[in-house]
């Protein structure tokens, strides 16, 4: 690094400030999920059920699992059902579940200042705070049966720990962002993607004498955290993977339904009429391995290959319409009545995605200090062109748009005429 991208001193994060926002993004959150996502009975949230399945299994002594065509162990990653578990074990589901996630929604807000103050000043962060805190997507789905507000604060671990990595190249911050990479992985294995992404900003931004130091230790800190899941994956289903269910994705997102249904409707409908479709001795085949999912992700695979090879165009025109749909500022699968949900969505969505772009452009000079706001959408972009892209797949990265877009909020009201401001120069 030579002297003219020496690193000026960062703005405080105000803390007290945040954290009285963070505590009132975790009370809006609880409010919304006993009104929203609470049953009427009370002993249900609304959501993905197949995180308690595999939450109450595990509990229960059946073993971490849950059923699609067939039983499957090593499915998901147990980073969000291990939360769900701790509040079963405790007999406090699903209130326990409800207070947790709003207090890891009110922990996002937090983060989310603090990295904007980093970026900008104390201000941007108390501004950022505060759209966290009142954010609509976030505030409906943080309480869901889902994996967002989890995931959320797994991208704000790795975006904090890459600001001190941009900044100093240390070995401590190398460290923590691979670790945060591979809790990220726990938490939903589509992160993976992102670890390239990451691994070449690290390549781009590091000093030219730490860059092979940055990329070992980000690399070694990243698996370190993922390989108790993969090891207990390889002694349970015998391969060490860190999900069986890639291949059956890939055969949804990749059949001759898909793109009848999505993005218009949820692409469980796709996978529906191609289960149907299917030739009966080819299901009668993945049914007949329901005990052996290795061997049932196998068959997935051979559809996969076959239907791409045959299929050539409409994987590309496939790649182009996931990619919109990941982007698009109308929420996809399309949200449930009223219709205030979807309006307010797209507004809020629009806004920040302009400002959150605008903001990262003023502090073009400090590229390397947000670069890896640009590897994490890659990464996410990536498994949603592979997969399918969706609002709640790309939601968790929606925070650091934020952070930028409050960076430019202050500036204005600042009234600077050198929006860049002080920093690392590249």
């Amino acid at each position: 690094m030579d002297p003219s991208e020496t690193p000026t001193r960062p703005a405080p994060c105000p803390w007290t400030a945040l954290v009285v926002i963070g505590a009132a993004a975790a009370a809006i959150r609880l409010y919304v999920g006993i009104r929203y996502n609470l049953s009427t009975s009370g002993d249900a949230i609304r959501g993905f059920q197949f995180y308690l399945d595999l939450a109450q299994n595990f509990v229960e002594g059946r073993g971490y699992h849950w059923d699609l065509y067939g039983p499957k162990f090593a499915n998901r990653p147990p980073g969000y059902p291990a939360l769900l578990a701790a509040t079963l074990v405790t007999g406090v589901y699903p209130w326990g579940a409800l207070v947790l996630q709003s207090l890891l929604g009110g922990f996002a807000a937090v983060l989310t200042g603090c990295f904007a103050s980093r970026l900008g000043s104390a201000r941007a962060g108390v501004i950022a705070a505060l759209l966290v805190l009142a954010w609509p997507y976030s505030v409906m789905a943080d309480t869901a049966l889902i994996e967002h507000a989890l995931l959320t604060v797994a991208v704000l671990c790795v975006a904090l720990a890459w600001w001190r990595f941009a900044r100093t190249a240390g070995a401590g911050s190398a460290l923590l962002l691979g670790a945060a990479l591979g809790a990220g992985v726990l938490v939903r294995v589509t992160v993976t993607a992102s670890i390239p992404m990451v691994i070449l900003a690290v390549l781009l931004a590091a000093p030219r004498g730490k860059r092979f130091r940055g990329v070992l230790l980000v690399t070694v800190a990243a698996a370190a955290v993922v390989s108790p899941w993969v090891v207990r994956n390889a002694r349970t289903v015998g391969s060490a993977t860190l999900s069986t269910d890639t291949w059956r994705a890939l055969w949804v997102a990749h059949n001759d339904f898909t793109l009848e249904v999505y993005p218009a409707a949820s692409i469980d409908g796709a996978e529906r009429r191609a289960w149907r479709a299917m030739d009966p001795e080819t299901r009668s085949r993945i049914l007949g391995l329901s005990n052996d999912e290795v061997a049932q992700a196998r068959v997935f695979r051979g559809l996969v290959l076959d239907w791409v090879r045959e299929n050539p165009g409409q994987v590309v025109r496939g790649m182009f319409v996931k990619a919109g749909a990941f982007f698009s500022p109308v929420m996809n699968p399309p949200s449930d009545p009223p219709a205030w949900k979807s309006v307010a969505y797209t507004v809020s969505w629009s806004a920040a995605a302009l400002g959150g772009l605008v903001g990262l452009l003023i502090l073009i000079r400090r590229w390397r200090e947000w670069l890896v706001v640009a590897a994490l959408f890659a990464g996410f972009l990536a498994s949603a062109v592979l997969t399918w892209g969706q609002s709640r797949f790309r939601a968790p990265l929606d925070v650091l748009l934020i952070a930028a877009a409050a960076v430019l909020v202050d500036r204005i009201f600042a009234g600077k005429r050198n929006l860049a401001g002080p920093g690392i120069r590249g």
